[in-house]
């Protein structure tokens, strides 16, 4: 299903396929050939269509990404259930849950339930020409996504090669079955400017906050299980960040620095198996030591 016009409101639909995927054997380029040719593409797209609107669906079982492309400005995702989606190749797994891009104007994912696709659940990132800026991404529970063997991802994934910008996540709750991986990488691929990191719940997964961030709030997020992987960046005194009444427990504190000589890495004496409320602090003597 593809979304063109503006104004458009698609409301409680159930979209889904009853075939099979391509066969695991083949690699992804052969099985995305069949589609849709011979295999129905039933995902779901908002390629362009400004103010519009996908608003308490079911969407799983299908074995493609659905897409909230840059094009569809001002538009939001809220109330639905992602599940199950994506399918394995011989080279390569695809399917994430929801694959955007966004430039202008607000995008919104809202109370969402994104669950136990192959790969990323919240996937907000681009390698290539597209924006990801702009983004609300509020009340959604995220759990079990990026499962693949071959690629294992996380419940959100943030970033681009251009610079992200206003970017919000709040009140989310993120679940990994595992600690073995992040439930969320914030700063992949590029800058990742104005960021607000607030109220969100992580249990067993942790949170990176990679070098390309930049003037970034962390207030009220709740860390259970995992890491803390803080990658400063080399210019870091010359941003602006808010640690602030976090809790943390079971978490290990990965810092990562430049040291004097310029050289990337781990400060493996700030470890900690039990990371308490003192945390907070501990980031900002990390930055005074910038």
């Amino acid at each position: 299903m593809t979304i063109w016009s503006d104004y458009t409101w698609v409301w409680g639909l159930e979209i889904t396929t009853f075939h099979a995927p391509p066969s695991p054997t083949l690699d992804r380029d052969a099985q995305n050939a069949l589609i849709p040719s011979s295999y129905p593409d039933t995902n779901v797209r908002f390629d362009s269509g400004n103010f519009s609107k996908l608003i308490n669906c079911v969407i799983h079982h299908n074995y493609q990404s659905s897409s909230f492309g840059q094009p569809s400005e001002n538009s939001e995702w809220y109330g639905n259930i992602v599940v199950a989606n994506g399918r394995r190749g011989k080279d390569n797994d695809s399917g994430n849950a929801i694959y955007s891009q966004n430039r202008n104007g607000t995008k919104r994912l809202t109370d969402n339930i994104v669950a136990n696709n192959f790969l990323v659940g919240i996937n907000c990132y681009s390698g290539g020409q597209a924006y990801d800026s702009n983004y609300e991404i509020d009340g959604n529970i995220c759990f079990g996504n990026g499962h693949s063997q071959i690629q294992p991802q996380r419940n959100i994934l943030l970033g681009a090669s251009f610079p992200s910008e206003n970017i919000v996540v709040r009140s989310n709750i993120l679940y990994n079955f595992t600690v073995d991986r992040a439930n969320a990488f914030l700063g992949y691929g590029g800058p990742m400017l104005n960021s607000v990191i607030e109220g969100n719940l992580s249990l067993n997964g942790g949170l990176i906050l990679h070098e390309n961030i930049g003037s970034m709030r962390v207030v009220g997020n709740e860390l259970v299980g995992g890491e803390l992987s803080v990658r400063w960046p080399d210019i870091a005194a010359t941003w602006s960040y808010l640690f602030e009444s976090n809790k943390y427990a079971r978490v290990n504190f990965n810092p990562w620095l430049y040291d004097d000589a310029g050289a990337y890495h781990s400060r493996s004496e700030e470890h900690t198996s039990e990371l308490q409320s003192h945390s907070d602090l501990v980031c900002r003597l990390l930055l005074e030591k910038k």
